[in-house]
């Protein structure tokens, strides 16, 4: 019976990003890696608590490695096609497993995760409400 835990659900752990695909006073979306066994994931911000926006709920999508590969070999090369990297990003989303988990962070450590019932939807941060932190903190044990 294989009992591995991925970094990222982890209480006390750090997120140590491979790739942050953007960014807002910290981690808007990032691609994770297990340093234990290099299984890749996606996160990406479900809700955020204001004023600081320090404390963050994100959701944790699993990406497949040979997807995850093939995403940073094409985002890391050359390409003249403004529309490329919102395409790659589309691909990656699309291949990822539904979100299995949701972890709670504090600036860069995790401090609680619990299970993703649903799977959020990814949605810029510019539409996410503040309000909303209350409704996703309670999914997380006290």
């Amino acid at each position: 019976m294989n009992t591995h835990q991925h970094s990222w659900a982890l209480p006390g752990e750090h997120l140590e990003p491979v790739l942050i695909l953007e960014d807002w006073l910290g981690p808007v979306t990032a691609l994770l890696r297990c340093p234990v066994c290099d299984t890749h994931a996606l996160i990406y911000l479900v809700a955020w608590q204001s004023p600081e926006l320090k404390h963050r709920i994100f959701a944790v999508r699993v990406v497949p490695d040979e997807v995850t590969k093939t995403y940073l070999r094409n985002i890391r090369s050359d390409y003249c096609d403004l529309t490329r990297k919102q395409r790659e990003f589309d691909a990656l989303i699309t291949a990822a497993e539904p979100a299995s988990l949701l972890i709670s962070v504090r600036g860069n450590q995790i401090e609680a995760t619990a299970p993703a019932k649903t799977n959020p939807t990814l949605q810029s941060w510019h539409e996410i409400e503040t309000e909303d932190y209350a409704h996703w903190k309670k999914l997380f044990p006290d």
